[in-house]
């Protein structure tokens, strides 16, 4: 007797597969771009790809740029690199257009980071599920939705709610 697999039964009851996420994690040091990855990486559906400079980020994006569909930068440390590879990602077509995520200590620079293009902005610290459920929402908006709520935000941070309507 023949035994079929999940996935080749007849009819609408196939089993669904899971559908693997690319997700860049940036942050110039390593333990945290790790302890990060492996957050993303204990969900199951989701790939991590590593990068310690903006530098390697525009090399893993130029080279897995089909598989990545969020970045997430870190400008903890107030380097310039995460607005560098932001700037790289938004101008630069053949990257692919992923979702962009900001890690911070402050909500100082919440307006710049929606202003440069990106598209949620985490504050630290977070808890891990706080940190997937922000990941998970990203990746669930169109680039479209990802734009109106960029606008939507840039335009709250400045106290101009009236605007958003």
């Amino acid at each position: 007797m023949l035994r079929r697999s999940k996935t080749d039964r007849g009819g609408g009851d196939a089993v669904p597969e899971r559908v693997s996420r690319g997700v860049l994690v940036v942050n110039d040091d390593e333990d945290t771009c790790e302890l990060l990855c492996r957050v993303l990486q204990s969900r199951g559906d989701m790939v991590a790809f590593r990068a310690h400079s903006s530098d390697g980020a525009l090399d893993e994006l130029a080279t897995h740029h089909a598989s990545i569909d969020a970045v997430v930068l870190d400008f903890s440390g107030g380097t310039a690199t995460s607005f560098v590879v932001l700037e790289a990602i938004r101008r630069r077509p053949d990257l692919g257009n992923p979702a962009v995520i900001i890690l911070a200590t402050t909500n100082a620079n919440r307006v710049l980071a929606f202003d440069s293009g990106v598209d949620e902005f985490v504050t630290r610290p977070f808890y891990a599920a706080d940190f997937l459920a922000t990941v998970d929402a990203v990746l669930a908006r169109t680039p479209e939705e990802r734009e109106a709520y960029r606008t939507q935000q840039t335009i709250s941070g400045r106290g101009l709610t009236d605007l958003a309507e």
